[in-house]
Order: structure tokens, then C-alpha cells, then sequence
């Protein structure tokens, strides 16, 4: 009796060797490396990722993993084994992300396979009708994953939001797009090239707006007389590529994805004017991330059923310029007491600079003054003496006089 009992002794010393081994092994290997923290028993330790990774893509592993379900914060997670390879489902599938804005985008269903050879990995990310392929290279440190997406048709992209974009049940929508991507892991950051090229977008009714100046919402003034001063304001201040794209800009576009994307907040805008004029009519309300896909839609369409000289003319009929201000034939009265027809130069200027953020003007006026002569220069149908004369008096006393009399700035 008392030799099964030392056996057992040694039989329990070794098992415990065997366990600190191990887990001064685990804490060895994870020292400067990619680490999944556990807590079996509740025993804090940290498992390599490229052991744990390694251990799920084998045989063995998918075989135990077969059949798991997990709730995690994008969803319910199922896993299967099919073809030698490990799938993970989940529907719906839920992602946060600030580039998106606040409100979290939902996919019915995203697919992701993994194949593992060696250290190197490869699968595929499915969602709907759309297939991308996706490979990395496995290390102690981490994975670099590098994705790309062919071209596929731009409905089917628009498909994956069919419950935020009610307008996809009547819209006609040609083009393709193409997407290269990176992410690299465990730090989280990511890159995206998209290539966008959109065709014809029709069925979405704009043509109901040919010769119509909507009414502002905030503003009882009606829109006046045009004024070729402001329009070249507005158009240097907002886009100034206004006169040759289609309704949006594809080079601003990836610019401000790549910037928003590194810092996961909207950092930068990349909205024309033909954009914002789809904001203020059709989307003002949604805050969902599908919000730029629908009015990318729209901008699309009045390019072709309205033409840019509407366009401009709505967005500076309604456009919100600060203080309950709409429209610029209010925004002309309420800062320079005189009608929209007769503003100059410096005055279209000024109020141009207004735009992106008319609490500014409170705020600090002087980088308003500043960016005002920014738009003076960018301003297209000037000559080198108006432009000039134009600059003189955005800094005269007179003209800020004028707007210390009629706005009266804070001291």
C-alpha cells in the first residue's frame, strides 16, 4: 500500500513538473511574440498565436473544431471543416468601425475559409455574391494578410446593404469595382485600394427636380438672383474638380478612405457638391454607414437628369450656412445686408470659407480670414489685379468693420 502511494506521489510531482514545464514554455515563447491570453482554471497564461493558429488549421485541430459555435462581438461564429479546409461562418455579422461612423455595418452573411501549408496561409472572404482571395505569411509576431477582390458588379456590392438602402428595390446600377487590400495582425492596422467605376444609376426619380429650387429648411428666404461670384467661391471652397467629374471624385475618395482608415475615424471628407446636394435632400435623417452609399447613388443619377448647372443651383439655394442660415440668398443678407446678386469677390470668398464649419466665424474668425484668401486664390475667371484688389479688401478695415457691425464677432 505505502509503494502505490509513493508511486502516486511521483506519478502527481511528475505531472506537475510536466504542467510548469509547460507553462514556463508557453511564457517563454510568448516573451516578444503574438500572445492569445487564457484563463483555464483561472490561471492567467499566454498561448503563441502561431502555436494556436498552427494547432486549429491541422488535421487534429479542425477535426476537434468541427461543429464549435461561439458568440463573439461581430456575431455568432460557427466553424466546420470542408475540402481540407476551416470555415468560419456568421450570419448576420456585425463590425464597428469609427471610418464607417458610429452606427455598427451589418452583413447578412460573411464566410471566411483558411488553408494552412507550412507557416503559409490562404482562403477565401465570402459575403453573398461576393468572393475575395486573401494569403499570409505566419510568424512568432504576427501575420501580414494581403486580400484582393476582381472586378465584380458595383449591384452586387450595393446587395450587401439591401436592408439600409431601401432605394435598391427600384435603382438600376452599372459599374464594377476592384479592391487590393492589407491587414496586419495583432496590431490591427489596414489598407484599402479601391477601384470604383461607376456607369449609368438610374430609377431613382430625380428627374422630378428639373427647373425646382426646393425651399430650405431653415430658412424662410427664397433663392435669388445668381451670382457668378459666389458660384466660383463655393466651387474652389468644396470641389474643384465640380465641372469635370460625374458626381464624385475617385482619386478624393480613396485619399480620404486611406487617411480615415489609418487613423479608424473620419479625419478627411471627399464629398462634391453634387454629394452634399444628395445629403440635403435624400439622406439628412440617416446616420448609418450606408448613408455615402446612397447618396453616391443619387449624386450619379442628378448628374445626368439634372446637369451641374442645377445642381450648383440647388446646392446654393439650400446649403446650411450657419446660425439657422440656409440657402445663400439668406446667408448674403444675414452677414452683408445686401442681396446674393450683388456680393464681390472678397464677400463670395468669405462666405465660402464658411461652409465646413460656420461656428468658426465665432470661434476664430482669423483662420476664417486665412482660408478666405485661400479660396481668392483658387478661384477661377479672376485677373491678377482683381484677384489682388480682391485680397486688399478682405483685409481692410472697412470689410471687417462691416461684419463686426453686423455679426459682431466676440471679443
Amino acid at each position: 500500500m505505502s509503494r502505490c502511494f509513493v508511486c502516486l506521489i511521483v506519478l502527481l510531482l511528475g505531472l506537475l513538473a510536466v504542467a510548469a514545464a509547460t507553462l514556463w514554455w508557453l511564457d517563454r515563447e510568448a516573451e516578444n511574440a503574438w500572445v492569445f491570453p487564457v484563463q483555464p482554471g483561472g490561471i492567467r497564461i499566454k498561448i503563441p498565436a502561431m502555436q494556436a493558429i498552427r494547432l486549429a488549421t491541422s488535421d487534429w485541430g479542425m477535426a476537434i473544431l468541427n461543429g464549435y459555435q461561439a458568440k463573439t462581438r461581430y456575431g455568432t461564429v460557427k466553424v466546420s471543416r470542408e475540402d481540407g479546409r476551416l470555415r468560419l461562418r456568421c450570419s448576420p455579422c456585425v463590425f464597428s468601425a469609427k471610418v464607417l461612423g458610429d452606427t455598427p455595418l451589418e452583413l447578412p452573411h460573411l464566410e471566411v475559409s483558411i488553408r494552412r501549408q507550412g507557416n503559409r496561409l490562404s482562403g477565401e472572404i465570402t459575403a453573398n455574391e461576393i468572393k475575395a482571395t486573401w494569403h499570409g505569411e505566419l510568424n512568432k509576431h504576427g501575420i501580414n494578410i494581403e486580400t484582393n477582390l476582381p472586378p465584380v458588379p458595383l449591384a452586387s456590392v450595393y446587395g450587401l446593404f439591401r436592408q439600409q438602402i431601401p432605394e435598391l428595390a427600384y435603382a438600376r446600377i452599372e459599374g464594377r469595382l476592384a479592391m487590393q487590400g492589407s491587414l496586419s495582425l495583432p496590431d490591427g492596422r489596414w489598407h484599402v485600394e479601391p477601384q470604383l467605376d461607376i456607369g449609368q444609376v438610374g430609377g431613382l426619380g430625380t428627374e422630378i427636380l428639373r427647373g425646382v429650387i426646393p425651399r430650405p429648411a431653415c430658412s424662410s428666404v427664397a433663392a435669388g438672383d445668381d451670382n457668378r461670384w459666389l458660384k466660383a467661391a463655393v466651387i474652389a471652397a468644396e470641389d474643384q474638380k465640380f465641372l469635370e467629374h460625374r458626381g464624385f471624385d475617385p482619386v478624393e475618395l480613396a485619399a480620404a478612405f486611406k487617411l480615415n482608415a489609418r487613423q479608424n475615424r473620419p479625419v478627411r471628407g471627399a464629398s462634391t457638391i453634387s454629394q452634399q446636394v444628395a445629403k440635403l435632400l435624400f439622406s439628412a435623417g440617416d446616420r448609418t454607414p450606408a448613408r455615402k452609399l446612397r447618396e453616391l447613388l443619387y449624386a450619379v443619377e442628378m448628374e445626368r437628369t439634372l446637369g451641374k448647372g442645377q445642381i450648383l443651383q440647388i446646392y446654393l439655394g439650400i446649403v446650411p450656412w450657419g446660425e439657422s442660415v440656409c440657402g445663400s440668398e439668406a446667408a448674403a443678407q444675414y452677414y452683408f445686408g445686401k442681396p446674393a446678386a450683388r456680393l464681390r469677390p472678397a464677400e463670395a470668398a468669405w462666405l465660402a470659407s464658411l461652409l465646413r464649419s460656420p461656428a468658426m466665424v465665432q470661434k476664430d474668425p482669423e483662420r476664417v480670414m486665412l482660408h478666405a484668401e485661400k479660396i481668392l486664390g483658387w478661384m477661377k475667371g479672376m485677373g491678377r489685379s482683381q484677384r489682388q484688389r480682391a485680397m486688399a479688401e478682405l483685409r481692410s478695415e472697412s470689410f471687417q468693420r462691416t461684419l463686426y457691425d453686423r455679426f459682431r464677432y466676440k471679443e
